[in-house]
């Protein structure tokens, strides 16, 4: 076998491993799906249990759908710096052939998924399953491919991959700005529109809100923890390729999220033991796990270790004073997602910039 034949061969083994990466990233990445439905399920009173678990269940079948058919394309494909539609080869995947390209198509999908189940959590207990149903429609054809296409695709107005992007590009290495805080923010105005649940305010006498707590602890945890694992493959996954230089990237991303999601629930659990006259409060250690994920997200393959940390225990205090300022304007998210995935998005974009 000549040289030739062999860089060729190498190549394809390359090429191979590449395709075989995004494929193993895809099936972790769907495993916080199952750590949002355990989580969500816990965070609700009991007879909410079989309704949030079918709402869960319908993300994922609806946002398959839609993103095979639009979704995808309207995110990656060029023709404009807002969204994306041509040469429209991809639209119900029509002219896909490369088998790079049919894995993006599944690990990309799993992120349009994970922004419509952030909204589910934080309109638990009183949306109706259709108007859910339309929703998750609207947001995995129209809303998440928009504001993705703007920060990941070749022609993205604060894409880094563009030309000329807005002010040198945005940072969002795995979606703080494209899934938390587009799922943050909808989730904050649909909990605001439907409204709260019955009792959880007194609307006549402004007393503080009245607790509502989700029926096991249990469930809460073991979503917490799944998603932890989970969201290893979103952002190790993210690097898309195999190499020296890809490996050292996947390997600190590990190490920064760990850093970061343990300093926050630290930060979280002890800032809310110090400020209330409640115990150890397992529901805060949860929370501040996810807000320090959360909050590394765009720079976990950018901060050094001490300001992953750092990153992390900011996040932890910043989901704390959302969350009461959500609860000021009598808005009732009993997941707290406009809080964590809104607030602590956004506090991971900022972080990621220094």
């Amino acid at each position: 076998m000549n040289v030739t034949s062999q860089l060729a061969a190498v190549r394809a083994d390359y090429a191979a491993l590449r395709e075989k990466l995004a494929v193993i990233s895809s099936g972790t990445v769907g495993v916080p799906q199952c750590g949002f439905a355990m989580l969500e399920a816990g965070a609700v009173r009991s007879k909410n249990t079989e309704a949030i678990m079918l709402k869960n269940m319908c993300d994922v079948a609806v946002v398959g759908l839609v993103w095979y058919m639009v979704g995808y394309a309207l995110t990656f494909e060029g023709g404009s710096r807002f969204v994306g539609f041509s040469p429209g080869r991809t639209f119900f995947t029509h002219d896909v052939h490369s088998s790079y390209e049919w894995a993006q198509i599944f690990f990309q999908g799993n992120f349009a998924a994970t922004t419509a189940t952030i909204v589910s959590g934080a309109i638990s207990e009183r949306a109706m399953l259709l108007a859910y149903m339309i929703f998750t429609l609207f947001c995995s054809s129209c809303m998440y491919p928009l504001v993705a296409h703007w920060a990941w695709s070749d022609e993205g107005w604060v894409s880094r991959t563009a030309r000329h992007p807005f002010a040198g590009g945005v940072i969002d290495f795995a979606g703080c700005g494209a899934v938390h805080i587009v799922g943050g923010v909808a989730g904050f105005c649909g909990a605001a529109i439907i409204g709260p649940r019955k009792g959880r305010f007194d609307h006549d006498t402004k007393m503080p809100p009245i607790p509502m707590p989700g029926h096991s602890s249990v469930l809460q945890v073991l979503g917490t923890f799944i998603l932890w694992t989970g969201w290893y493959g979103f952002n190790m996954g993210s690097t898309q390729r195999i190499g020296p230089d890809d490996a050292l990237v996947a390997a600190r991303v590990a190490v920064t999220m760990t850093l970061a999601a343990s300093s926050a629930g630290l930060t979280t659990v002890l800032t809310g033991r110090l400020t209330s006259a409640r115990l150890w409060d397992i529901g805060l250690m949860c929370q501040g796990v996810l807000a320090g994920l959360v909050s590394i997200t765009s720079g976990c393959a950018t901060l050094a270790p001490w300001a992953a940390v750092l990153t992390g225990m900011v996040g932890g205090l910043v989901y704390l004073a959302a969350s009461r300022t959500v609860l000021r304007f009598r808005v009732d998210d009993p997941l707290d997602a406009a809080a964590l995935h809104g607030a602590c998005g956004l506090w991971g974009l900022i972080a990621a910039a220094f």
